[in-house]
């Protein structure tokens, strides 16, 4: 699609020629009357399908002038419904030229509702209320265009068929019960083998087999309607008729049963639907901010896995030698194959341990005696901490610890990339498997109709755009945790393995650089760790590269002490010169204090299946819907002999915690 820039619009241009088009065709061959031949509920449906359509067609921020937009939108919408109307009055002349049959109307109706609802309304509206919270929008902001959406292609699918002769408007009745029939046992019984363990890809390759049985089984349920015609035809009286419109009957039920089951979704929900979702975020305000006195600064890598840039090191040294001053400890363990839990573990020192929601998890940890501690000593200190990045649900618990938590405040848009998520989430759940993997949705554009202010920013494109630091104008030291998107899936998708790479290698670059420009490079505590490695993946642990204020070497270091992240608020307060009497029982060991040789046992929780040789049926390892569940653990020595264990033994630690959403 062209953008509109000033002066010029080559849309409008292309819409006026059509019209001009159009209005030949309609003078000459007379398609006027085609055009007036339609019945109120059709110019009005294709009057909303032309809206729908054309807002669909426009991306945000994609004109540079607002007058622009309006004409290009209008000019579609006309076009758009101009069209419609020809298409519907040819479908209607196609079917029967005796005129209308008003008495399929209502059998139209009741076989076109429960799937039109089912599609546009229910199952948005249920994928909404039971993850509300990961929406920055009302529900009450899209269910009226939901409901608009669904009522519009109701009334003009029932009218279309009105128009159809008893027999032929059947066939298509029955289609649509069918595909009722489909979608419901699809997004009710059949998307029990389809599941992405923390963000992962689905290997689409993999269910092919699956697929093609879910295929045979949609054939048949398609097929029942018309069995039940077949069965009818050899009836009498009013056994044919309630036979033959037993399909209609059925998926008038399940349609009942659906808006029945999100009404009282709404009802029981603790979510605030009337009302904005008023989450805590990171403020992007001094996210490039760094202190002109003391700064410990520590960038997080998502999914940064030793195992990557181990390779990378050896394939390419030189990218690399911005970290010569740096040690790089090789035998680093996360707490959790999960960003969600990984992160605020290290940042609290937190244990995982059964809980009901992630979200009592947080409220727990950094409530904590030790999360207290760590905080307040560092803004007694005078140290000023701001957090970025994405790794949890809701930033209000980390009040009183990071300094740059405010409240969000948006504006909600209508655009078409919101609608498509929505469609997308709504799609993936009653499409077939084999089609689910074009229309898999995109959860970081579930809030795209919201633009939040000071949000903190987190993919790599807008670390990279927006890096600039600054020294502060204050008189503040600096505690500064920076999470990135890194290598995680999602840059894959987008950049591939060796795209992410590349962009995460020139972050590090550039802050180093800058560091160095600004004259704080030296006497800066520099950290550069990941929150877990590649996700499903035995040993798959993250990596821990530091460097001390005034620490310099000709090349850089390498360690195998047997470290965790946990250890990290410890070691802070060791490079920081913060630590107290008693706080090894508090807080653990720096890393400084364990030595390479050590055999020190560490808990690593993972959150997929591996193949074992006791029963795996003990602990649900084979169980799809289980990706809630931890597997821990307690392993000595290296990643190594993590990974061996992991492929031989049963876990020895399972939790079970509800995530939410992917991480």
């Amino acid at each position: 699609m062209i953008s509109y820039t000033s002066g010029f619009d080559k849309n409008l241009l292309i819409s006026g020629v059509v019209f001009v088009l159009m209005a030949a065709l309609f003078g000459y061959f007379k398609l006027y009357r085609l055009y007036f031949g339609n019945i109120l509920p059709v110019h009005i449906g294709a009057l909303l399908y032309a809206n729908i359509f054309s807002s669909h067609l426009l991306t945000p921020n994609e004109y540079e002038t607002d007058i622009g937009m309006v004409l290009v939108y209008v000019s579609r919408t006309v076009l758009l419904f101009m069209l419609l109307e020809v298409i519907f009055r040819l479908l209607m002349l196609l079917s029967d030229k005796t005129g209308d049959h008003p008495e399929n109307f209502k059998w139209a109706l009741l076989s076109s509702f429960p799937l039109f609802f089912t599609v546009n309304f229910y199952l948005p509206s249920e994928t909404y209320i039971e993850n509300y919270k990961d929406f920055y929008y009302r529900y009450i902001d899209f269910a009226p265009y939901l409901a608009v959406r669904t009522v519009v292609f109701t009334v003009v699918a029932a009218s279309v068929l009105s128009t159809f002769a008893e027999k032929r408007a059947g066939i298509f009745m029955r289609v649509l019960s069918g595909l009722m029939f489909g979608v419901y046992a699809q997004y009710m019984f059949m998307n029990s083998g389809i599941r992405t363990v923390a963000g992962d890809p689905i290997d689409w390759e993999s269910l092919t087999g699956s697929g093609i049985v879910n295929i045979v089984i949609w054939v048949v349920l398609l097929f029942l309607p018309f069995a039940a015609y077949l069965i009818s035809v050899k009836l009498k009286g009013s056994a044919k008729k309630t036979v033959g419109r037993a399909p209609y009957y059925l998926s008038g039920f399940i349609g009942a049963v659906e808006f029945i089951s999100v009404i009282v979704l709404m009802l029981t929900t603790e979510a605030d639907l009337l009302h904005y979702n008023f989450v805590g975020i990171l403020s992007n305000e001094e996210q490039f901010t760094i202190s002109k006195n003391q700064n410990i600064f520590t960038l997080v890598i998502d999914m940064g896995d030793v195992n990557m840039f181990e390779e990378e090191m050896k394939n390419d040294p030189a990218s690399f030698e911005c970290l010569k001053d740096f040690t790089f400890y090789d035998n680093c363990s996360m707490k959790c194959d999960s960003t969600n839990i990984s992160l605020p573990s290290m940042l609290t020192g937190g244990e995982v341990y059964d809980t009901e929601t992630l979200d009592q998890w947080y409220d727990e940890i950094w409530s904590s005696e030790r999360a207290e501690t760590f905080y307040s000593r560092l803004h007694e200190n005078n140290y000023r901490v701001n957090m970025f990045g994405d790794f949890q649900y809701d930033y209000l618990d980390l009040t009183g610890k990071a300094d740059n938590v405010i409240k969000a405040e948006g504006q909600f848009n209508i655009n078409r990339l919101l609608f498509n998520s929505i469609d997308n989430m709504s799609g993936f759940r009653y499409m077939p498997l084999l089609i689910k993997q074009f229309v898999e949705p995109d959860w970081s554009m579930i809030n795209h109709g919201v633009v939040i202010q000071k949000q903190c920013y987190h993919s790599n494109s807008e670390i990279l755009n927006n890096l600039r630091l600054k020294l502060s104008d204050n008189d503040s030291n600096y505690f500064i945790i920076e999470h990135i998107l890194g290598m995680h899936w999602h840059g894959w998708w987008a950049n591939g393995k060796e795209g992410s790479m590349d962009q995460t290698k020139s972050i590090v670059n550039n802050y180093i650089q800058q560091f160095k420009e600004l004259g704080k490079y030296d006497d800066s505590v520099i950290i550069i760790t990941a929150d877990h490695g590649v996700h499903a993946e035995p040993d798959d642990m993250p990596i821990f590269y530091i460097k001390r204020a005034g620490e310099s070497h000709d090349a850089m270091q390498i360690s195998h002490a047997p470290i965790q992240l946990l250890d990290f608020q410890a070691t802070c307060l060791d490079l920081l010169g913060l630590e107290k009497e008693g706080d090894e029982e508090m807080f653990g060991r720096s890393i400084f204090d364990i030595g390479e040789d050590e055999e020190r046992e560490r808990l690593v929780f993972q959150r997929e299946q591996y193949e074992i040789t006791g029963d795996p049926n003990a602990y649900g390892y084979n169980n799809p819907d289980k990706v809630d569940m931890l597997w821990g653990y307690y392993y000595t020595g290296d990643r190594y002999d993590l990974a061996k264990k992991e492929g031989s033994q049963p876990p020895d630690v399972v939790h079970r915690i509800v995530m939410g959403y992917d991480g």
